[in-house]
């Protein structure tokens, strides 16, 4: 696939019209390391680079990094990062993520320069990253049960902020629709551009979330 310009607004709109679906439950539990042979991922540092293991099998082409406006923030709805990661390899899945954490490691399926299927409206302009996580799940579960995988993904968001020159403030459906740079989730690209998507979910602590997100930010660029 051939890298999208942004004056090409044709492949732009097609590249943006795609939403990503949840892995199936039943699918997760085949993709996980033990069925499959492979060593469980060990508990890593927040800081840990990215596994390169698996390579998602679904994306739309290229685009110039300068042109990453967003990070999209996603839940899974089930599994672990190396078992989504997995998921995503398949020509079978239904979408893809630049980033996959849990509490425990983070796994890159796509180049930063590689379009996902992520969210409608977000794909060509924005970094995705997919937490192991439910949309149902309560402010104290992300929070405090899961607070290595908030933490982890907050660093990473961070760290890409800083490469891409993001701004780290959340943003908006309104915003969205007038191409503010920052963070960001899938439901709020859905309130923006449309589709069903409403992860990751209410219960998502947003504000600790972005409180994280500015410590790291300031450690990364000792602002």
């Amino acid at each position: 696939m051939s890298d999208i310009e942004p004056t090409n607004t044709e492949e732009i709109k097609k590249a943006d019209g795609i939403e990503s679906t949840h892995p199936p439950a039943a699918e997760l539990l085949k993709m996980e390391g033990s069925m499959l042979g492979l060593a469980a991922s060990p508990s890593e540092p927040v800081k840990a680079d990215c596994h390169t293991n698996f390579k998602a099998y679904h994306k739309s082409g290229t685009r110039p990094t300068g042109q990453i406006w967003w990070i999209v923030m996603h839940d899974t709805e089930g599994g672990t990062a190396q078992g989504v990661a997995l998921y995503f390899s398949g020509s079978n899945s239904g979408g893809s993520a630049h980033l996959v954490v849990d509490d425990n490691a983070c796994y890159r399926c796509l180049d930063n320069n590689e379009i996902p299927w992520g969210a409608p409206g977000a794909n060509y302009h924005g970094f995705h990253i997919e937490q192991c996580g439910f949309a149902k799940w309560s402010r104290t579960i992300w929070s405090k049960t899961h607070r290595k995988q908030l933490m982890r993904a907050a660093y990473k968001t961070a760290f890409h902020c800083a490469k891409f020159n993001i701004p780290v403030i959340f943003v908006t459906a309104p915003d969205l629709k007038k191409n503010k740079p920052g963070i960001t989730t899938h439901l709020e690209c859905t309130r923006a551009f449309g589709g069903s998507h409403v992860d990751p979910g209410p219960g998502w602590p947003k504000w600790l979330f972005m409180q994280l997100t500015k410590t790291y930010y300031r450690q990364l660029t000792k602002v």
